[in-house]
């Protein structure tokens, strides 16, 4: 897979072509990657979801059929695909799975949609392998596990069991997935740059990534925004680098130089023990909104929402014997107590 992959977000079409192109140029990459769906990127691996629905529709058929075989619902089997919720995103992991695949040992950048959708997609990948790993697989083994209970009854109710159970999602896809989360997730593998246009809701686009365990490296704000207002957001931020500009011709003169400043790292997550014996895991999530923000134990995991997002973080093992005793945000982490 790619060594190194750049991801890219703005709300505004224009600055995400004018920041791919400065970091196209100075990473000397090949074509980046647009997930957008628009086509306004100059780029031939342009994501499109009719061309990418069409090239899988075969292939979703062949496993759907049996299925509705049994509902006695085969006759329903169309040739037009239907653009189910949630499927576009899927085809999107699939896309971008595929193209990082094509380019090992290469840095990749990829365009992503505007920061609220990207959050959703980035999400859906992100807590996919606990997905996979607490429903898909259990219900997989236990559908195995009937079916040769069901074979008996197929003669009698006059209907045929699906022998390919366990292939709607096979091992080497799921390995793939889990790869490409935690690729997302890793400082070293990961770069992440945001341009804002329209500052309403800044605080919440940006810190939806960080929300996902993503850390902005770089933020370009290009709009008329008091200077104290930057500093102000530039101190909550650190050590992420913020460009203001008040026109779109302002960051071309300084787009090199602000981009060759090496991004710095801060660790995503945290974990301490202290004196009392209390376990501390720790979540970077600056300007999260304390008011939306949501925490709650379920098993060998930890649910954390914040409004329409939600993730999901396996427990360590030395964390599982243990209760939660509490959190709260301190200094721009969320603190997880354990005892």
């Amino acid at each position: 897979m790619t060594e190194k992959l750049i991801l890219i977000s703005s709300d505004d079409l224009s600055q995400a072509s004018l920041l791919t192109e400065a970091l196209t140029t100075l990473h000397n990459t090949g074509d980046p990657i647009d997930l957008t769906g628009e086509g306004l990127i100059k780029t031939s691996k342009n994501f499109n979801v009719i061309d990418q629905l069409d090239a899988f529709w075969p292939q979703l058929q062949e496993k759907i059929y049996p299925w509705l075989n049994i509902l006695k619902l085969d006759h329903q089997i169309i040739q037009q695909p239907p653009l189910l919720p949630g499927l576009e995103d899927c085809l999107k992991a699939l896309y971008l799975i595929n193209e990082l695949e094509e380019n090992p040992n290469h840095t990749m950048i990829c365009i992503l949609p505007p920061p609220g959708q990207a959050q959703r997609f980035l999400l859906g990948i992100i807590n996919a392998p606990d997905i996979i790993g607490q429903l898909y697989i259990p219900l997989i083994a236990r559908i195995s596990e009937l079916k040769e209970k069901l074979s008996s009854f197929e003669a009698l109710l006059n209907l045929k069991i699906p022998r390919n159970i366990s292939e709607p999602l096979t091992e080497n896809l799921r390995k793939k997935i889990t790869k490409l989360a935690g690729m997302l997730q890793c400082n070293n593998s990961c770069e992440c740059y945001l341009a804002i246009q329209n500052n309403t809701f800044m605080n919440e686009r940006i810190s939806g990534f960080y929300f996902c365990g993503i850390q902005v490296s770089k933020i370009w704000i290009n709009s008329h925004i008091p200077v104290e207002e930057i500093d102000i957001l530039k101190q909550k931020l650190a050590p992420s680098n913020i460009l203001a500009t008040s026109w779109t011709n302002d960051f071309m003169e300084c787009a090199r130089e602000w981009l060759e400043v090496k991004p710095q790292k801060e660790a995503n997550i945290l974990s301490s023990i202290d004196a009392n014996g209390i376990h501390m895991i720790s979540f970077l999530m600056p300007l999260i909104n304390k008011s939306t923000l949501q925490v709650q134990r379920s098993g060998s995991s930890l649910l954390v929402r914040s409004g329409y997002l939600k993730r999901s973080y396996a427990l360590a093992d030395n964390l599982l014997g243990l209760e939660s005793c509490g959190a709260r945000l301190e200094d721009r982490r969320l603190e997880v107590r354990f005892r």
